[in-house]
């Protein structure tokens, strides 16, 4: 009976030892992925994903520890920024890198700082999402229509978008907030925006909320398949 089973390899990325009848044989996940998949194929995928999706998590959340102590300026580059490029091949690129201890954006190119601005992140109830993403898909202007009923506190109004970038399916967006006047740390969490808006009280849904002109200046400096970095 066939089969194959993944493992972490030392160098990172995860290796798959693929059994039959008469012999084992090993190959690169990523190689293995994109052979015809039988019913086996598809189950050691799903759990060599889970694997290479715990790694993503670990990392990140190490990063976000190490960071917490780095007195660094949220201006300047940071050493955990650098550390998750490197680890994620991103070196090379541009990057957008997100801190959620510090409610701040930070933007690289091919390693080197490029802008850096505070941002407001997900509400508690409703986190941005930790992970190594990208760039999706760039809208500009749309319309964000709320699929919550109304009598759910998590439910807005429609509303225009001038700057939105998807970073991950779902509906999680990089996008402007043109009616928050208060951004960084803390306003993720409820607060009294200087802006009087009601809708401005607490952190986001999810999304990464910018202010418009720095949302209209990634907008032009990203583009799709761009590496989006959350920690």
């Amino acid at each position: 009976m066939g089969g194959a089973n993944g493992f972490a390899a030392a160098g990172g990325g995860i290796v798959i030892a693929v059994e039959n009848a008469s012999h084992r044989s090993f190959e690169r996940f990523e190689d293995f992925n994109r052979r015809p998949r039988s019913i086996d194929d598809l189950e050691v995928i799903g759990r060599c994903q889970a694997v290479e999706d715990a790694d993503m998590y670990l990392t990140n959340f190490h990063a976000y520890e190490a960071n917490a102590s780095d007195k660094t300026s949220w201006k300047q580059a940071h050493a955990t920024d650098l550390q998750l490029l490197k680890h994620y091949n991103a070196l090379n690129q541009k990057v957008v890198v997100i801190s959620l201890g510090e409610e701040t954006m930070r933007v690289y190119q091919n390693g080197h700082l490029v802008k850096a601005f505070q941002v407001t992140t997900g509400q508690p109830a409703k986190p941005s999402l930790p992970g190594d993403w990208s760039v999706e898909e760039k809208q500009s202007p749309t319309v964000f229509r709320s699929d919550e009923p109304k009598s759910s506190p998590y439910w807005y109004p429609d509303t225009p978008i001038n700057y939105a970038m998807l970073y991950h399916s779902g509906g999680y967006f990089l996008h402007d907030s043109w009616w928050r006047d208060n951004y960084g740390f803390g306003t993720q969490f409820p607060h009294a925006d200087s802006s009087g808006d009601s809708f401005s009280y607490t952190g986001s849904h999810g999304c990464i909320n910018i202010q418009e002109s720095n949302a209209a200046w990634l907008y032009s400096f990203v583009d799709v398949n761009t590496p989006v970095i959350i920690y």
